[in-house]
């Protein structure tokens, strides 16, 4: 996640800037994914590139309670999805949800485990948590199937029809 971020100016030379298309934009919905992309491409056209992360820096981010719902969080993990399905597109699948398909077959299982073990150590709410994982996952991987069907079908629509005589 991409709080802040700050580039060097001649890597926009060589990425040809951020992508439109990517993010937010006049939709509700809350998209994103533009900086993903954008060093995804950095690192596909100039391996050679060190891309810098410091988790000491601190981002104080007010949250309004409207985005402190379950309903919220579904539809940020569905919007998340159409964000990754936009991102392929760009940038090659294999490259696009590599962190993703960690994160899914590993972080996440771990979280759902953890959540009923805690149900069977008497907390409740760890079933809760567990369901959540498994719902946000499952709206994520609508969010992206839904944007990848509807990319394909337009697709197909510009295919040229042969004719048969």
């Amino acid at each position: 996640m991409a709080g802040t971020c700050s580039f060097r100016r001649e890597v926009f030379d060589v990425v040809d800037g951020f992508q439109s298309g990517i993010g937010r934009g006049e939709s509700k919905r809350p998209l994103g994914c533009e900086e993903t992309e954008f060093c995804i491409r950095l690192r596909q056209r100039s391996p050679e590139t060190v891309l810098v992360m410091d988790h000491r820096a601190k981002i104080w981010h007010f949250v309004p309670d409207k985005r402190c719902t379950f309903s919220y969080f579904l539809s940020r993990c569905y919007a998340e999805g159409i964000s990754k399905a936009q991102v392929t597109a760009n940038v090659g699948s294999g490259d696009g949800l590599s962190a993703e398909r960690a994160y899914a077959t590993r972080t996440l299982p771990l979280g759902i485990l953890r959540g009923i073990g805690d149900l069977f150590r008497g907390r409740p709410s760890g079933l809760g948590r567990a369901g959540a994982i498994i719902a946000g996952l499952g709206m994520t991987a609508f969010g992206y199937n839904r944007r990848q069907a509807k990319r394909a079908s337009a697709k197909s629509d510009q295919v040229p029809q042969l004719q048969t005589t």
